[in-house]
This record gives C-alpha cells, structure tokens and sequence, in this order.
C-alpha cells in the first residue's frame, strides 16, 4: 500500500573472518553520497538509539526506473564502531573503512514494484557492542554501485556509566525588524514567528516544542532587541490586517514569559543587539557598553527572570569582557574553542577527549569568569551542513553525544551550542526533543543547575584573549551617525519624549556584530539612512528665517534673528555667526520652542564695510540649519549725508549765482533817478 513500508526480518551473523577487519580497518575514500540518474536510496533508522538486546527497524526509501533490463541488489554495509569523534567525522567526509559485513537485503527483478519497507534487524544475533557504528545501504546493478546512502545505528546501553549532563542552547540572531524610522527593514524576524500550519516558523516551532519537552530542558540566549521586536509584532495581534506572524508573535510572548517566568527555560543575557563589546571600543563608543550589556530580558507586568550567566556574539570571549562580566557579577559563560586556542594553556586542554568541562578564564586586571566550552564538533557541523533532512540531522548529533558520552572522565557536560544561522524545521525540533527523553545515557539540564553542580577544573587557569578590532567601514560611519543622534538626542528637553529612546535604542541596535563587522553589510548601511533620514526629518522642522541684509547705523548694535519650530516639542541649541571681521556676542543653549522664536546678537565691526555672515543654528556638533546674510555699517549712511550735503550746496550755489546775475530788483512803484 503506498505510504505503508513493508516489514522484513533480517538474520545476520558475523563470520569470524572479518573481525580481522573489525580490528585492523583499512582506509577506503569513497564519495558520501553515490546517485544515478533515476536511481537514488534513503536510509535511516527509525530510532537515533538502541539497547543491544533490541531490535533495529532500518527504514529505506528507494526510487528506481519502472523499466529495468536487469536486476538490482539492495545490500547493507555495516561498518566496525567508531573509536573516536575525528573517525565520524570523517565518515561523514566520505572517507570509508571496509566493511565489516555486506548483506543483501533484497534482489530487485525487471518488473518488481517498489514500495517504502522496513527491515527490522535482531541486534542480538549480531553480536554488537555499545558504540556508534556506520552504515550504508546501496543499490547495485551486476556489481556495479548505482546509488548509496550511509547513516549510523547507535547503540547505547542503559547502565553505560554515568550519563551524559547535557545543556542545549539556541541562539536567536535576527537582523532588526524595523529601521530606525518604523518602517519595515527585514522580515526574517516576521516569518520566524509565523504561526502557519503549513509551515511555522522557526521561533514559533521552537517555543511550541520547548513547551512541550518539559522543564529546564534547554537555555535561550536572546537579545533584548529581538524580544522588543517579537513584542512589537504581538502588540499587533488584535488589528483587521494582523497575519500569522503577529498572531504567531503573540503566541511566542505568552510562551515565552510563561517559561521564563516559570524557569522552565534557561535565558542567558546578552548585549542589547547583539553587539561585540570589544568593537565599541575600537571605534570610540566604550560609553555604549554598559546599555548594551544588560543582564534582565524585561517582561510585561514588569516580570522578569534574571540570569546569572553571560555569554557574547558567536560565543566570543576577550580579556576586557572578562573584567567586564566579572564587574557585573556574571557568574559563567559560554566560550568557542578560539578563546581556547589563543593561549598555549588553552590549546592543551583541546588535545585529546573533548572538553567537556567548565575552565576558569582570567583577565589582566584580577577578574576571572567560570566558562562552558560549547562542543566545537556539533556546532560546526551545524553551522556548515547543507543537509536538510531532519532525520539525519538528528541522527548525526545523537552520534556524536553517544560518542562523547563514552570518553572520559565520567563526568563530563557537553553545551550543545547551535549555530545562530542554524533555524531547523519544526520535524528536527521534536524529534530531536523526544529522542533526548529516550535516552537514559544523557541527563538534559539547564547550564544555571550544570553550573553549581559542576566545579571548574581544578588549578588550571586560561587567560583571556586580547584582539585589535580593525575599524571597518562602517564603524567609522556608525561614529558619525551615532555622534549626531546622541547630541539630537541630549537637545530634546522633555527627558521621556518617545524620540529620545527611540534614538537612543536605534544607535545600540546600529552596533550589531553582522552591522560592525561587515557580514551584513548593506543592511548596515541601509540601517544607518534611517537614522541620519530620522534625524533629518526633524532637523528639517527648524528653520532660520532668511533675511537680506542688516543695516547698523555704527561700527556696534544688535541683530534680530528669527526661528520657526514646527516640532511639538523644544529643544536645546546654540546660535551662531561666523565672520573674522566682526564680534558676535553668540546665543549658547538657546530654547528653540514650537512656534516664531526670536534672538538678538550684539555685533561690534572691526572696520567699517559691508560683510557676508554666516548664521548657523546646531546642537553638540549637529548642523540643524544654517543661512547667509550681509551686516553692512555705518560708514554707508556716512557717504549718504555728505553726499547728500554736497548736493544742497550745489543747489544753494546755483540758486546764489542766478540771483547775483539778475542785478537788484525793481518794484513797478520805484522812480526814475531823472523823475
């Protein structure tokens, strides 16, 4: 029947022949994956883990041409257990070892119709050990290999020493949301929470399967920023046009203050956005650590769940950090092995069993931090992997734990750190969480509780790293911006107004490590328009009216400058004039209101003339508009009045002349000197 796989029992047994092979393998490199056209094989088992006395159900899928000339054989290679963590690695490379044993499972003829089975194999009658053993299941054509897949049958005793304390730890790393504006900047966030049936969200999946595992199952490192953006999303959940991510955004903020609240999840703290400390200062921003470095994830009802460890982008750890985390009263954190392998005492812990145990990291001032490495193997595998099956996804992390647990010393921790780019379907989730529950050899717990059960190794001490931070950049541009919100920010007198948090958080949210270091780089740029087009949209409000000319009737007197303000708020700013020639009595904190504003200059002129002024209104460095205007002096209205003075005497000169050549006047009374 399709969708029902066929049942066959296999017996086996081991000829005593190739124990030899079992003891002494021999290298082969073959490729991981062997296909034909048309021809391809899926193998898996249907458990991660088995009890030597159980019996193995190995599921394939095969596709295979309707038409065949000849037949196929489907054959088992069982491969001898795996003695350390490098050998599955590198069978996962494709470098094989022979056989320890070829079975045929099944003789395909030309017409025989092909449906998904499973084979169920008696362990028992095999004879097999605790370990972890590779297999692979192809299909062959008179001898010749069409198609292969490989996979391992891990196979774990219950009473196999102590188990293994286990602390899983998910990284949620999104680019922000919303630009400094409110508008829409990504949407991987968004489609993370959505709540599709068809295809939930990774966020969604994750906190619907963390949930359901049960208590302290696993540890969240989330940045403060996220969890606002997840909020943002929420708040719209009730709207006509709300989608499934706001409906699924709402979902994740009562399952997440539930479970935090609760402590049936671990939260770790983070820097706000998810920024490097050490970045900051490289560029000057050192003042910025301290907002970035907050150890509370705040909640609605003010509910919060503090956390007493600490853990920096990628798993980062440097020697300010150290005296940082230590200042703070951080109790531990969570280091990749290239704080590790930065010091010579480091690189020995590395060489041999994996290290699974907390180390004591020490700063060059005194401060010292309790570390859990994460387990390098897993996450990079994780992080580099183009496998998207979950199944096998699952199978190979379940592996590697069998193979760690079997290392020693008994004691061990293993912090299954998975990488922030790693967003598995919501299939990879619950199995992987159901399959944790089924495995008696692991011990799930929080890394809070690992860390007061498990002591730092005894008298050794790491030191912690010291990097030049290069300035990219963009740093060098996220100073610019960043010094221009801060003095916009500092101008708004109303403390609470909403523009001030809001430039506030949109500069700590610019200083991302995927903005500063360059991994995201056009999106850090695009950020970085939205806050310079922020503070221009209210710079652009400001206006200083223009004026021609002022005239002064001395080389001294007073100019009149008018401001217009359609802000709804006030601010604080400085009035300027700049010109060598002349003396400005300059308007330092001025009040600039939301309406008409006047200022008057005293303005004294070294010489007398007409001069061109610059007038400029900023704030901390910030230009919020500037004009020109000429300032003319007194030394105009004096060439006016002689000027004006040479004219009235020229014309008084005239009339006396006209008048003198006429001769005296006679009257039509006067008489004649003869009469």
């Amino acid at each position: 029947m399709p969708g029902r796989r066929t049942r066959i029992v296999l017996t086996m047994s081991l000829p005593c022949l190739l124990l030899l092979l079992l003891l002494f393998p021999f290298s082969l490199t073959q490729p991981v994956f062997a296909q034909t056209e048309g021809i391809s094989v899926s193998a898996s088992m249907v458990s991660y883990s088995y009890a030597p006395t159980d019996k193995a159900h190995l599921a394939i899928a095969l596709q295979i041409p309707h038409s065949r000339e000849t037949s196929l054989s489907l054959d088992l290679l069982l491969y001898s257990a795996l003695s350390t963590r490098s050998q599955l690695a590198s069978f996962q490379e494709g470098k094989r070892r022979y056989p320890m044993l070829t079975q045929q499972l099944e003789a395909i003829g030309t017409k025989t119709e092909w449906s998904d089975k499973e084979y169920i194999v008696n362990l028992d009658e095999f004879g097999l050990e605790s370990g972890v053993y590779p297999f692979e299941v192809a299909v062959s054509q008179q001898g010749e290999k069409l198609a292969s897949c490989y996979n391992f049958l891990v196979i774990m005793r219950a009473s196999a020493g102590k188990p293994l304390n286990l602390s899983p730890l998910w990284s949620i790393d999104f680019l922000p949301a919303e630009n400094a504006e409110g508008g829409t900047f990504d949407t991987g966030l968004a489609g993370a929470c959505s709540s599709s049936s068809r295809e939930p969200g990774f966020l969604y999946a994750l906190t619907k399967t963390l949930k359901q595992s049960g208590p302290g199952t696993s540890n969240l490192l989330l940045p403060r920023a996220t969890y606002e953006g997840i909020e943002t999303l929420a708040e719209r959940a009730e709207d006509a046009d709300a989608g499934e991510a706001e409906k699924g955004a709402d979902e994740i903020m009562h399952s997440l203050n539930e479970m935090l609240s609760s402590g049936q999840l671990g939260l770790m703290g983070t820097t706000y956005s998810f920024a490097l400390p050490d970045s900051l200062v490289a560029t000057g921003m050192e003042s910025d650590i301290a907002p970035q470095m907050r150890l509370v994830l705040e909640e609605p009802g003010n509910l919060s769940k503090e956390s007493s460890g600490f853990a920096l982008p990628l798993f980062s750890l440097t020697d300010s950090a150290v005296q940082r985390m230590y200042e703070a009263g951080v109790d531990f954190t969570v280091v990749g092995e290239e704080a590790l392998q930065a010091s010579s005492a480091g690189s020995s812990l590395l060489e041999g069993a994996t290290l699974c145990q907390p180390v004591n990291f020490t700063g060059s001032n005194g401060g010292s931090i309790k570390a859990f490495p994460l387990d390098a193997a897993i996450y990079h595998y994780l992080e580099g992997t183009t496998e998207t099956d979950p199944s096998r996804l699952i199978q190979r992390v379940i592996a590697d734990l069998a193979m760690l647990q079997r290392e020693k010393p008994a004691l061990r921790c293993c912090t299954l750190a998975f990488p922030p780019g790693f967003m598995p379907s919501q299939e990879f989730m619950e199995g992987f969480y159901n399959t944790l529950k089924g495995c008696s050899w692991l011990r799930v717990a929080p890394l809070s509780q690992l860390n007061g059960e498990l002591q730092a190794i005894p008298g050794i001490t790491v030191p912690a790293p010291s990097y030049e931070e290069p300035q990219s950049g963009y740093a060098l541009r996220l100073d610019e911006i960043r010094s221009q919100s801060v003095a916009f920010a500092n101008a708004i007198q109303l403390e609470k107004h909403p523009l001030k948090t809001q430039l506030q958080k949109a500069t700590l949210v610019a200083e991302n490590y995927r903005f500063v270091t360059e991994r995201d780089m056009e999106a850090g740029q695009a950020y970085l328009d939205s806050i310079e087009s922020l503070i221009r949209g209210e710079t652009s409000k400001i206006k200083i009216e223009q004026k021609r000319s002022f005239m002064l009737s001395s080389t001294e007197g007073n100019l009149n400058i008018a401001i217009s303000s359609s802000l709804d708020y006030p601010i604080t700013a400085n009035l300027k004039m700049e010109n060598s020639s002349l003396s400005f009595d300059d308007q330092e904190g001025i009040t600039i209101r939301p309406r008409e504003n006047s200022f008057s200059f005293s303005v004294n002129t070294h010489r007398k003339g007409s001069f061109i002024v610059d007038i400029v209104l900023e704030t901390g460095g910030l230009i919020i508009d500037r004009t020109t205007t000429s300032v003319n002096t007194s030394i105009i209205n004096t060439m006016a009045v002689i000027l004006l003075a040479c004219l009235a005497g020229l014309v008084a000169g005239i009339i006396l002349i006209r008048r003198l050549s006429r001769g005296p006047y006679k009257g039509k009374h006067a008489k004649s000197r003869g009469g």
